[in-house]
């Protein structure tokens, strides 16, 4: 009942604040003010928009997803070598869900704008989100045993971004400030939000994209103020969009793709400068654009909503509020030369991505003293016996290299891993997911072995080879049901250099195809750009660093090829990166064979470099009531997506409008390409919009 209330909350002040607006206000506030530059004016919209699926595909990133999901699953932790030890079958206990939509929501916008002054300008957009929380969610409840201190996943939480807000307390000091194990919540991910004008719960979202003052004077114009800047306009691809970061938590990178990614840049309070050059100069027409901008991370998807992409048998320990009030800058300075249109652009920035690394999960819930029976104690005691039985003597329970050993669950707070049966639970799920994350799941462990020592205080020991490995992995999944991984995500500044060169291309006159092309080439230049090892390796020693070229090709063309119809709109892209894929991970991490039988199959090989295809246009109707849309992606390593739509407008106020956005790997290996990542995602989102 508390999230229906929180919806129809949300609901109301979505629809309320966009229809509250009288008519005659422009003219009273005119009369108040008593200054006849003061204008004022606004417009906005309601729309309903929801994705039905289309197949049935689950999220493989949500506990209700996971694959392994009611799969019996063999384990076997006899060393390689060994003909004895503990094998078995384990099935996840978390129950599969099935669902028929992907998002469903309502949504409203309002814009007032208008002039205060003779050269000062206001504009102010308020967006309300409301999701009635329809889907079929994992429940918590419905899994014996799980009460993980690391996920905020009781509700799946829709809205809210959520970071580390201090230190998790241990249990003598939870004790001594009166407080529960549950309340470290409010530590490990309980500050919420990253901007001061955002206000969001789990079911619903307000905040103000845009709220900034205009000064215009003559060539010169400041804009003060909450903005979203914009400095590319290519579909899909970012080379030159590089203030703010996205927030990818309402509909992922799967929206409509002509709105490019107005809808997706994170705003954040800032100041921007721009000065037109004129006067009789080499550099008359140019302008200069420069600001400086408070720092906001990309905004993931929460643990199981909708479009998580990072597996919800991790938690992720944000540290953006090491970052909080710091700022990124930088400057473009864009005009003609000749035939041809430049754009020069420079920018320091904090990575807005962020990096992920193994982290001390600071969880010893659920663990009792060396020596104790049950699931923590009895950790170190049951590999004594499990391997004495075949013959290797061991004394962790008694001590580790002449030390006594503090209860398990204490040293295990000192690991990345929590007790949790939400977590993972084989050796086989283990590898599969750090395939399909794009990580080194083999040495990622033995890095978490040899950089944090409480690992090897519990037994645990660097593996020679993936079965090696996965053997240990299941000895450890055995004796304890289950552990959650964590993580930590950190920024890291870096330097941004573009460079963009355009032409108009005058071919045979009346020529279709050929004649007024407008190509552009596009580079960037980061040296030193920071990326996640593909191990999570916790020692930053081995965070990869590599300087990353990218380079764009774009050809737009507006082509008229009957009388009766409006000419169509068609653009062709081509992006190549040397280092990541558009989703900001290392090439490295790629072609792991998620489902292969031999474990050393699903460390990734690494590929080259990342190069993709882009093609859309759009065929307006006679009258503009009707419009086709089409866009597809092709990565040349085999995955494509294809996304087709029809609008209707049969009014000013009214708009109708549907999508199909397919995604699928045509060839080679899955893991190969970056669009799998969200290949579960097939679906048709409709819209339905009213314009005020």
């Amino acid at each position: 009942m508390k999230g229906r209330i929180s919806w129809v909350a949300a609901a109301s002040v979505a629809a309320g604040s966009m229809l509250a607006v009288p008519v005659a206000q422009a003219g009273i506030v005119d009369s108040i003010l008593g200054d006849p530059n003061f204008s004022f004016g606004y417009g906005g919209f309601l729309r309903n928009e929801t994705a039905f699926k289309i197949t049935g595909d689950e999220n493989p990133y949500n506990q209700s997803g996971i694959v392994y999901n009611g799969v019996p699953t063999q384990r076997n932790s006899a060393p390689v070598g060994v003909p004895v030890g503990v094998s078995d079958t384990v099935v996840r206990a978390v129950p599969r869900e099935d669902n028929s939509i992907n998002l469903e929501y309502l949504r409203g916008e309002l814009v007032l704008q208008g002039g205060i002054f003779d050269n000062l300008r206001y504009k102010i957009q308020v967006r309300g989100i409301a999701d009635p929380d329809l889907y079929n969610n994992f429940d918590v409840d419905e899994v014996p045993g799980a009460d993980p201190v690391g996920s905020l996943q009781n509700n799946p939480n829709l809205f809210q971004f959520r970071y580390e807000d201090g230190p998790v307390l241990l249990p003598g000091q939870e004790q001594a400030m009166g407080v529960s194990n549950a309340q470290d919540l409010a530590d490990i991910q309980g500050a919420e939000g990253s901007s001061p004008l955002e206000f969001a719960g789990e079911q619903y979202m307000i905040d103000f994209p845009q709220l900034y003052l205009d000064y215009q004077n003559g060539p010169l114009t400041v804009r003060l103020g909450n903005q979203q800047i914009a400095w590319g306009d290519l579909l899909f691809f970012r080379i030159m969009d590089v203030p703010n970061g996205l927030d990818l938590r309402r509909h992922s990178m799967l929206d409509f793709v002509p709105e490019e990614f107005s809808d997706k840049r994170v705003p954040s309070l800032g100041l921007r400068v721009s000065y037109l050059i004129g006067g009789s100069t080499f550099l008359k027409g140019w302008e200069i654009d420069s600001y400086v901008q408070r720092f906001r991370p990309t905004m993931y998807g929460n643990p199981n909503t909708p479009y998580n992409v990072i597996p919800s048998q991790f938690t992720v320990r944000d540290e953006f509020k090491q970052y909080d009030s710091e700022f990124n800058y930088g400057v473009r300075l864009r005009g003609p030369a000749g035939p041809f249109d430049i754009t020069l652009l420079a920018n320091r920035r904090y990575n807005h991505f962020g990096l992920f690394q193994w982290t001390d999960a600071d969880v010893e819930q659920g663990l009792q003293p060396a020596g104790v029976s049950g699931i923590g104690g009895g950790l170190l005691g049951e590999v004594d016996r499990l391997f004495g039985s075949i013959g290797i003597p061991t004394d962790l329970a008694g001590g580790f290299n002449g030390v006594t050993v503090p209860g398990t669950g204490q040293i295990l707070a000192d690991t990345p891993f929590e007790v949790d049966p939400t977590g993972v639970v084989s050796g086989r799920e283990f590898s599969t997911y750090g395939a399909l994350a794009r990580l080194d799941h083999f040495n990622g462990l033995n890095a978490a072995i040899r950089e944090m020592p409480a690992n090897q205080s519990l037994g645990a020991m660097q593996a020679s080879s993936a079965a090696e490995q996965e053997r240990q992995e299941d000895l450890f999944f055995s004796l304890t049901g289950g552990l959650r991984g964590h993580i930590t995500r950190d920024f890291y500044r870096e330097n941004n250099f573009g460079l963009g060169i355009g032409y108009r291309i005058e071919g045979p006159q009346g020529s279709l195809l050929f004649d007024q092309i407008n190509a552009s080439l596009e580079m960037k230049y980061t040296p030193d750009r920071h990326f996640t090892p593909i191990t999570l390796d916790p020692n930053d020693r081995e965070i990869i660093v590599e300087d990353e070229y990218e380079i764009g090709l774009v050809f737009q063309k507006f082509v008229r090829y009957s009388n009766t119809f409006p000419a169509a709109f068609a653009i062709l892209q081509y992006l190549h990166r040397s280092e990541s894929d558009i989703f900001n991970r290392h090439l490295s991490g790629f072609g792991g064979d998620p489902f292969a039988e031999n474990p050393a199959d699903r460390i990734p090989r690494g590929i080259g470099s990342f190069n993709a295809i882009a093609f859309a246009f759009q065929q307006p109707f006679a009258n503009r009531v009707w419009r086709i849309d089409f866009a597809t992606l092709y990565d040349v390593k085999g995955g494509i997506l294809t996304q087709a739509g029809l609008r209707w407008k049969p009014s000013r106020a009214w708009t109708f409008q549907a999508f199909a956005t397919i995604i699928d790997t045509v060839h080679g290996l899955e893991t190969e390409n970056a669009l799998s990542t969200v290949g579960f995602a097939d679906e048709i989102t409709t819209r339905v919009e009213y314009q005020f």
